[in-house]
C-alpha cells in the first residue's frame, strides 16, 4: 500500500507542464499526495485523538462522547485502534444499516455483538471477532 502512495506521489511530480517545472526541485516537485485509508476505518480511527484535529471530542484527554453497549447497558467510549487487522464485524448491507441506525450512527456495538464468533472463515463478513 505504501509504494502505491510513493508510486502516486512521484507520479504527480513529474509532468511537463510550465508550471511543473517552475515548481522547484526535489520535494518541491510533488503536486498532490494520495493517501489510501484501509477498509473499516475513519479519520477518528487515524486520527481522532490528534492535537489539533476535529475528531473525537476531548476533555483533558478523556472523551465525551460515548455509544450505549446494548447487552450491558454501559456507554462505551470511543477510542483509536491502532492495529493493522481487527476482525469487528459483521459486514454484511443489513449490519451497515443497523450501524447508522437512522442516522443515529449507535449501532455499531450492537452489530459487533450480535456476529458469529470463532468462525472458522474469519474473511466470512457475518463473523466479529
Amino acid at each position: 500500500m505504501l509504494a502505491v502512495v510513493v508510486l502516486g506521489a512521484i507520479a504527480a511530480g513529474c509532468g511537463s507542464s510550465s508550471s511543473t517545472a517552475q515548481a522547484g526541485a526535489g520535494i518541491h516537485k510533488i503536486r498532490h499526495i494520495v493517501i489510501i485509508f484501509q477498509e473499516n476505518r475513519s479519520f477518528d480511527s487515524y486520527f481522532g485523538t490528534y492535537p489539533g484535529a476535529t475528531g473525537i471530542p476531548m476533555n483533558h484527554g478523556v472523551p465525551t462522547v460515548c455509544v450505549p453497549n446494548p447487552d450491558s447497558g454501559q456507554c462505551v467510549k470511543p477510542y483509536p485502534d491502532h492495529q493493522d487487522a481487527n476482525g469487528g464485524g459483521p459486514h454484511n448491507a443489513i449490519n451497515s444499516v443497523a450501524d447508522v441506525a437512522g442516522g443515529a450512527m449507535n449501532g455499531f456495538i450492537g452489530q459487533a455483538e450480535s456476529g458469529h464468533r470463532g468462525c472458522t472463515n474469519p474473511t466470512n463478513p457475518a463473523c466479529t471477532k
